[in-house]
């Protein structure tokens, strides 16, 4: 029992991944969508995190299937998708099995991720962009075709967008707030998994990505203008960790876990 948000909470930065999965009993990689990356990750993890640590892949579109084949096949039953979503208001996550996920997780995550307030979804098969993002996917896909064919500008799409569904943001500003490089990424694996035209990836490769604007992380912009807000002093370099909780459920074999979270830096 316990409120998890009652406690003072701390974070811990290691730059090895031994370190930073030493007696974790949850591990979840969070690392750009390149899938040789992944695989040499998940390795890492199956060899050093503890036996019985459940280890996540937060890939937006990825199966954790295609992260396994560097992973002993004694260890693949404990890998699963865990994919949240930007911006943390939003509390739905993902759950996907990798193909052979011990069962027993997907019911135990669910119970966890519910008392902490968020909305866990149980995939009921593997799908690459999993539920939300196969709708997503081509939701953004559309956008930029729209903006490549000079229909509509980005404003046009995000204006509409809210008019008619709400929200503080429309697709453009949300890919923005995303990365524009990981929305390449992300679509070029739709496109060799699934056949998809490349036109609206080579758009924004194109137009975008290679001339350094990849949307809020960088200076110059990215669908939408840079922003213009001065500053009296340029701001000093911080890192920014969402505290979902998670270090502070119970885990099968492990107990509960204290109220701290680690973050390998590579």
């Amino acid at each position: 029992g316990g409120d998890w948000s009652s406690d003072v909470c701390s974070s811990d930065l290691f730059s090895s991944i031994d370190e930073a999965v030493t007696n974790a009993w949850l591990v979840i990689e969070a690392i750009p969508e390149i899938l040789s990356l992944k695989i040499s990750t998940f390795a890492d993890l199956a060899a050093l995190a503890p036996q019985d640590c459940i280890l996540a892949s937060n890939s937006s579109s990825y199966k954790s299937s295609a992260m396994l084949d560097a992973v002993p096949a004694s260890a693949r039953p404990r890998i699963l998708n865990m994919h949240f979503f930007m911006p943390p208001a939003i509390r739905v996550v993902e759950l996907m099995t990798c193909g052979v996920t011990h069962p027993a997780i997907f019911p135990f995550l669910y119970e966890e991720l519910t008392k902490l307030k968020m909305s866990p979804v149980v995939v009921k098969r593997e799908s690459t962009g999993f539920l939300f993002n196969r709708i997503w996917a081509a939701i953004k896909r559309e956008c930029l075709t729209v903006i490549a064919d000079g229909v509509g500008t980005p404003e046009d799409i995000d204006g509409t967008w809210t008019q008619m569904f709400g929200g503080a943001a429309g697709p453009c500003k949300l890919m923005d707030q995303v990365g524009l490089d990981t929305v390449a990424h992300i679509e070029e694996h739709y496109i060799d998994e699934r056949g998809f035209n490349p036109s609206a990836r080579d758009f924004v490769v194109k137009e975008y990505v290679d001339k350094g604007k990849l949307g809020n992380k960088s200076q110059s912009g990215g669908l939408y203008p840079p922003q213009t807000e001065e500053s009296p002093s340029a701001p000093a370099q911080a890192l920014y960790i969402l505290e979902l909780g998670l270090t502070n459920l119970s885990a099968p074999k492990i107990g509960r876990a204290s109220c701290r979270e680690r973050v390998w830096i590579k």
